[in-house]
């Protein structure tokens, strides 16, 4: 059992580095889009802080595979989806499904009030619709493992 919960323990750390990685990469990324027109300092911080977070992506997709295969050395592919991770799962889902079109809601009114790049702000929701449920899902499992 407690192989189990490390792995459930190491899912959730996964899964949280992987939620920072993209975010960094992405917000990087569309800072860098939304400062191309300006150059300097900002723009190189941005271009770079891109750089990094896709290098940071590259390793939480390493980190999954390392998981897949303590996963699947310990045979607990089906211990590890039971009722409560179902249960999880679902509610980070449904978190980021009401996040994402809450925002887009948002975005509707906003857009008769200022005059900005739509695409940057969808991209931005975008990346939190994926963020989001990484990181419910990430805190229900810790505060599960915890009680």
């Amino acid at each position: 059992m407690k192989n189990i919960d490390q792995l459930v323990h190491q899912r959730a750390m996964t899964l949280l580095f992987a939620a920072f990685a993209f975010g960094v990469w992405q917000f990087a990324w569309i800072g860098q889009d939304f400062l191309k027109s300006t150059g300097g300092t900002l723009f190189q911080v941005a271009g770079w802080s891109t750089v990094v977070g896709a290098l940071l992506w590259v390793v939480a997709c390493y980190y999954f595979v390392k998981y897949s295969k303590h996963v699947k050395q310990a045979k607990a592919c089906n211990v590890l989806n039971d009722e409560l991770t179902q249960r999880n799962r679902a509610k980070a889902y449904m978190m980021g499904y009401v996040t994402v079109f809450s925002l887009i809601w948002l975005l509707i009114p906003a857009t008769d009030f200022w005059d900005f790049e739509v695409k940057y702000a969808v991209r931005g929701i975008a990346a939190i619709g994926i963020i989001i449920p990484l990181v419910y899902f990430a805190l229900l499992e810790l505060k599960d493992e915890s009680e």
